[in-house]
């Protein structure tokens, strides 16, 4: 049985891996074993290196952490699409575009801020930037639960099955991107107390 590996970005070839011996393996422009098996203190399988250390895991996971995050991106991309429905005529009230367009400015604006930040040396103090960054978080926070409360709401009420689908998707998008940055601590992070 062999052991393959590939380059990333991938050539298209695969590496076959040489055993040294026990769990251990090189590539074959090395010299010495590189690459080492086992498991961890969880019994989890574990592949290491000589920087890196990998965990296995279930591949529906690994697709889910891929997938689902590009996913989200050109849904809240979408918003951009809101103020085109202005131009479309229609009867009785709409829902309003301000919460949708404020969760979308803060989440794109939020790591141009980021970057403005380090580039600058600004963190670490009490400054536009670090109050900004705290600001657009917590709003995106507000935002993307004011979408979800609006896009329920006008759910029962007349007007285009699409539109209400939209709408739908883009809060439970902005949703799942609060839930995960608030489970990283990004929600309401205070750059001027590092």
């Amino acid at each position: 049985m062999a052991l393959y590996a590939r380059d990333v970005p991938s050539s298209g070839r695969a590496i076959e891996l040489i055993p040294v011996g026990g769990d251990r393996f090189r590539l074959p422009d090395t010299s010495g074993s590189l690459l080492a098996f086992g498991r961890d203190t969880e019994g989890r399988r574990i592949f290491g290196g000589s920087q890196p250390y990998f965990v296995e895991e279930p591949r529906a996971r690994s697709l889910a952490y891929c997938i689902v995050p590009t996913i989200c991106f050109w849904i809240l991309v979408s918003a951009l699409l809101f103020p085109l429905s202005r131009f479309r005529r229609q009867v009785g009230p709409s829902p309003s575009i301000a919460w949708p367009m404020a969760t979308a400015f803060s989440f794109f604006m939020t790591p141009r801020l980021f970057l403005a930040t380090f580039e600058l040396n600004r963190w670490g103090r009490c400054n536009f930037f670090t109050v900004a960054i705290c600001v657009l978080t917590v709003v995106f926070a507000i935002g993307s639960m004011a979408c979800a409360v609006e896009a329920l709401r006008w759910l029962p009420r007349p007007g285009s099955v699409a539109g209400k689908l939209h709408r739908l998707g883009f809060a439970a998008a902005a949703c799942l991107a609060t839930a995960y940055l608030a489970g990283y601590g990004i929600i309401g992070i205070r750059l001027w107390s590092y």
